[in-house]
C-alpha cells in the first residue's frame, strides 16, 4: 500500500500512527481561525450574490456537477451566472496576473479540466485566478448578476452571501481531524454555520433518497463519444454492437474519488477494468499504453484531457446531479431577495 493509500485510509476510518501529528493539526486549527478573522475583517462583497459551493475536506465530493446543475436552474430563471475558481492545474504564463476568461474551446492542459468542463458544458463565463477577489470583480464587470465561486469556502477575502457544501455521502468529515491527521480544512462545527449542507448519494437511487431534503445524486444521462461528441442513451452501451455484451471495457477515473465512478459503472451492469489517476492527471499516450484498442470509457473531466488522443471507441459517462427542491427553492428565493434589496 502506497503512503497516500494508507494516509487516505486512516483519514476516513480509524487513524493511527497519524495521531502522532496531533500537534500540527492543532496549530493548523488555530492558524485557519486567525487566518479566517484577519480575511473576513476586510473582505471584498460583491454587489450580487455570491454562492459558494465547497467543502470543509479535501478531495472531490462531485462539486462540478452540482455547479453544472446551478448554472442551468439560474439561467432557466433568467439570471445571469459566472463562475470563479482557482483553475487548478492551469499552466498559464506566469506574465498573466489578472483573471482569465476560459475560451469553451480551450486546451484543459492549458486552462484546467474542470474550468473546461464547465464552459464547454453550461455556455457560461467562467474566470480562473489565484485572486478570488480578482476573479469575482472580473465578472461583475461582465455583467453577471450571480457568482457562483467553485470551492473557495476558505477563500474568506471574498465575501459570500450564500454558503453550500457539497459532502460525500459516505465519506463524511472522515476521521473528524483536521489536516494532516485528517482531511478538514476547518473544524467540523464548520458545518453548522453554512447555508446548507448537501450530501451526494451517487450509489443511491433517485427514488431512495427522494423524502431527504438534504440528498442529490448523480443520475447518467448519457454515452458520449470523446473524439466526436456523438451522444448515444445511457441504456445504450455503444460498444456492444460490435464486441459483444460481456467485452470488458478500460475504464479511466482521474477524479478526487474514482471509486464513486466505478461504482455507478457497476450499478449499470458494466463490465469493465479499473485503472484510477491522482485527481487532475495529465493524460498522455503511455497512460493507454495496455489498452489495445479495447473500449475506453471515462468521466466528462477526463474527457475533456483526452479529446487529442481519443480513438473513436472512447466514451465518457455524462452525468446529471439531481438537487433536492429544498436547495433550489432556497437558492433562486435567497437570489431573487438579494436582488430585490439591491434595488
Amino acid at each position: 500500500m502506497s503512503l497516500k493509500h494508507s494516509i487516505e485510509k486512516q483519514w476516513y476510518g480509524k487513524p493511527t500512527w497519524l495521531l502522532a501529528l496531533a500537534p500540527l493539526s492543532a496549530v493548523f486549527s488555530v492558524l485557519s481561525l486567525r487566518r479566517k478573522k484577519q480575511l473576513q475583517a476586510k473582505a471584498y462583497k460583491a454587489n450580487c450574490p455570491v454562492i459558494v459551493v465547497g467543502n470543509i475536506a479535501v478531495g472531490g465530493t462531485g462539486k462540478t456537477p452540482v455547479i453544472l446543475a446551478l448554472i442551468q436552474l439560474l439561467k432557466d430563471s433568467e439570471f445571469r451566472p459566472g463562475v470563479v475558481m482557482r483553475g487548478y492545474g492551469a499552466k498559464l504564463p506566469d506574465t498573466i496576473k489578472s483573471p482569465v476568461l476560459v475560451p469553451p474551446d480551450a486546451d484543459a492542459n492549458t486552462f484546467g479540466d474542470e474550468p473546461v468542463l464547465i464552459a464547454s458544458h453550461a455556455e457560461c463565463p467562467v474566470w480562473i485566478a489565484k485572486d478570488r477577489v480578482a476573479a469575482v470583480k472580473a465578472a461583475e464587470q461582465y455583467g453577471c448578476n450571480v457568482i457562483l465561486s467553485d470551492d473557495g469556502l476558505q477563500h474568506y477575502a471574498m465575501a459570500r452571501s450564500f454558503e453550500l457544501v457539497v459532502q460525500d455521502s459516505q465519506r463524511g468529515i472522515g476521521n473528524g481531524w483536521c489536516f494532516p491527521v485528517g482531511p478538514l480544512r476547518e473544524s467540523p462545527e464548520r458545518l453548522s454555520s453554512v447555508d446548507f449542507v448537501l450530501n451526494n448519494h451517487s450509489s443511491r437511487s433517485l427514488k431512495e433518497v427522494a423524502y431527504d431534503d438534504s440528498a442529490m445524486v448523480l443520475q447518467p444521462a448519457a454515452w458520449v463519444n470523446v473524439k466526436k461528441g456523438t451522444r448515444v442513451p445511457v441504456d445504450a452501451l455503444p460498444w456492444r454492437g460490435e464486441t459483444g455484451a460481456n467485452q470488458r471495457v478500460v475504464a479511466v477515473a482521474g477524479i478526487g474519488n474514482p471509486k464513486r465512478f466505478f461504482n455507478t459503472l457497476e450499478q449499470m451492469g458494466v463490465f469493465f477494468e479499473a485503472q484510477s489517476f491522482d485527481d487532475h492527471h495529465r493524460y498522455s499516450s503511455e497512460d493507454f499504453a495496455l489498452v489495445n484498442g479495447r473500449p475506453v470509457v471515462m468521466t466528462a473531466k477526463d474527457a475533456v484531457k483526452c479529446r487529442a488522443l481519443a480513438e473513436a471507441n472512447w466514451w465518457y459517462l455524462e452525468v446529471e446531479a439531481i438537487l433536492p427542491e429544498a436547495l433550489t427553492v432556497r437558492i433562486l428565493s435567497h437570489c431573487i431577495n438579494y436582488s430585490a434589496q439591491a434595488e
